[in-house]
């Protein structure tokens, strides 16, 4: 039986999130998971303060989009123009899923 255990380590100025499974014999398996586009949009800003400034809100709310790992629609399509990251990198995962459904089915 698999138990799921999720941590977040801190690594320069992103978060990669860590997944660890273990098994009653102890053995463990780690994913990792790619940074989020918002971790390259901060790395390309140099600090979560500077890319806060940039956009005209605070560094809590860029710390806030980090630990989700997404950004909101609006703010997207602005780091989209500022950094050349691809807004598919930014946003919401779950609305990429209904944008590429409701693609498919036409």
């Amino acid at each position: 039986m698999f138990v799921p255990l999720k941590n977040i380590f801190r690594v320069g100025v992103f978060s990669c999130k860590m997944v660890v499974l273990r098994t009653r014999a102890t053995f463990m398996n780690t994913v990792f998971i790619a940074p989020s586009g918002i971790a390259d949009a901060v790395i390309a800003a140099g600090t979560q303060s500077i890319l806060a400034s940039q956009l005209g809100v605070t560094q809590q709310v860029v710390s806030k989009w980090l630990r989700r790992g997404w950004v909101p629609l609006r703010r997207a399509s602005e780091i989209e123009a500022r950094f050349k990251i691809a807004r598919a990198r930014l946003v919401n995962p779950k609305i990429m899923m209904l944008l590429s459904d409701a693609t498919d089915s036409r």
